[in-house]
């Protein structure tokens, strides 16, 4: 799947299609994602164009670990305590709001930052909250990059599968 000028659409039609003809030729089909398929998941774009293609398919879906909930075990850092909200932000969409979702306080997570990494560190920065803060990239993968000291990871190229996250 790729960002642009297709929103992606055609390619969650397509597997959709591949799964209805394989169960309509009496198979099985499954559609394997990482992580939470129904957490900013492919999977759920994916599950709506069959739900329009054969809604009379039985559909099961099996939940995996999301990556923020792996990323926070990586780090050692509980996602959210007691009357915490924890804030999630699909960070390249949104990265004029990132001053003022920062301001709401409490932890937040934000997934595919590597876009606009410079500005979330200078706005955790200005609001004295960077020592606060930690990326983690391919969490879960041989690949897996940790970086507690956000900072550190500016220098670096990063995968699109990365994620921040700040108590």
């Amino acid at each position: 799947m790729m960002r642009g000028p297709d929103d992606g659409s055609v390619g969650y039609e397509r597997v959709a299609l591949a799964l209805r003809d394989e169960t309509r030729l009496g198979r099985r089909a499954g559609f394997l994602t990482e992580g939470d398929p129904m957490l900013y998941g492919t999977s759920s774009y994916v599950l709506e164009h069959l739900r329009v293609l054969a809604p009379e398919m039985p559909i099961e879906i099996i939940p995996g670990v999301s990556a923020i909930s792996a990323a926070a075990a990586r780090l050692g850092w509980p996602l959210a305590q007691k009357a915490e909200i924890l804030t999630i932000c699909p960070a390249t969409y949104h990265e004029d709001q990132i001053g003022a979702l920062l301001d709401r306080g409490g932890p937040s997570c934000w997934l595919k930052p590597a876009g606009v990494l410079p500005r979330l560190v200078a706005e955790l920065k200005r609001r004295g909250r960077l020592d606060r803060a930690g990326l983690i990239e391919k969490v879960g993968r041989p690949d897996e990059r940790i970086f507690p000291e956000l900072e550190r990871a500016l220098k670096e190229d990063l995968s699109y599968f990365s994620l921040v996250l700040v108590r």
